[in-house]
């Protein structure tokens, strides 16, 4: 098993070469669950914490899905990549860990947030999928473990936001079409008055600068007073509404105004460089937007492989790579750009 956590858990806004989805590039349900009578994971003595494990290992041998789980302990994982963009904290526990399927798209994280939190995750949208999956497994704990409950107000959790339901549903996007047609900032508040989180991978939407690249995730604000399927029924109908506005932003942009794409390939070719001779994160990730707009729009073609490799130098992105430990911001948006250069190595361009 590769032990892909980050890609596992964590991150939705990769552009994977081999994802045919041109607006929605993933989607994560993760559903979370304390145990009765325990306090939350983050007050939990080391004999409590291991004697969560310890039911939660039961309770999947129990259920003879455990031979189909590999346990990765704490010590092996990353913090900031397992917890996930969304839910970063100081993470005190020592004895955590996730139980990740053979497949590697569904994990099974204990004693870090929540007690138990079960995740699941694919390319494209597919969100009702993974809700099954992810509750079949809930389902399957339930019949040995006691979730904390109560009748007033559901699933009880560490952080108000889940209280209820328990259900996160994330959908990673790439609408950096209608950020070249300035729609963005209205399409983003927007999606804030309807009761959806945002997390945009650099940028605020209060900012001139919002979402570079147009790269973001979204989520359900809501969990408590509304039931799975309105959750899962809001999320789909969302989805599909920015994929079409997106198409559209697509359209008029690449195929409607070509004088507009060679103009922003010449802006970027002359982009100055910082004051080490390289080029900023942030510029780099605009580029690497740009192009697999055009990629998915099939017009980068009409232009040279040499131009492409002009805008976007290797050297540029691997001096960035050296420096991205430190910024879990840095290190998405590296994995991004990477993506995004292994997918341009797969198109033919015309040889000039």
């Amino acid at each position: 098993m590769r032990k892909n956590i980050h890609d596992i858990t964590s991150n939705l806004t990769l552009f994977y070469p081999e994802n045919r989805h041109e607006v929605i590039t993933g989607c994560r349900v993760s559903l979370r669950r304390n145990i009765e009578e325990f306090e939350f994971a983050h007050q939990l003595s080391r004999q409590e914490q291991i004697k969560i494990h310890g039911l939660v290992n039961v309770a999947l041998d129990k259920a003879g899905i455990l031979s189909c789980y590999e346990y990765v302990d704490i010590k092996d994982i990353n913090n900031l990549d397992i917890i996930g963009k969304t839910d970063r904290f100081e993470f005190a526990n020592t004895f955590a860990g996730a139980f990740i399927s053979k497949s590697e798209n569904i994990a099974i994280l204990v004693n870090f947030e929540d007690h138990i939190c079960i995740q699941a995750v694919e390319h494209g949208y597919s969100a009702d999928i993974l809700f099954e999956k992810v509750n079949a497994i809930d389902n399957l704990l339930a019949e040995s473990i006691d979730f904390a409950y109560s009748d007033k107000l559901g699933f009880l959790t560490v952080s108000p936001k889940y209280v209820g339901t328990g259900l996160s549903v994330e959908v990673g996007l790439h609408i950096g079409g209608m950020k070249f047609v300035d729609e963005m900032q209205q399409v983003l508040f927007g999606l804030d008055e309807l009761g959806f989180r945002i997390r945009e991978l650099f940028g605020s939407i209060e900012s001139d600068s919002s979402a570079i690249g147009g790269i973001i995730v979204i989520s359900n604000k809501r969990t408590l007073g509304v039931t799975e399927d309105m959750i899962l029924d809001s999320m789909s109908a969302i989805a599909e509404k920015l994929q079409r506005l997106e198409s559209s932003a697509r359209e008029r942009y690449f195929v409607e105004s070509s004088r507009m794409v060679h103009e922003q390939i010449e802006t970027f070719k002359d982009e100055r460089k910082d004051g080490d001779g390289k080029r900023a994160l942030s510029y780099m990730l605009e580029v690497a937007s740009f192009l697999k707009l055009g990629i998915d729009s099939g017009v980068l073609q009409k232009i040279s492989y040499d131009d492409i490799y002009d805008i976007l130098d290797k050297s540029d992105i691997r001096y960035n790579l050296d420096l991205c430990d430190s910024s879990v911001g840095d290190v998405e948006g590296m994995a991004v750009i990477d993506n995004i250069l292994k997918k341009i190595e797969l198109v033919e361009y015309i040889d000039e």
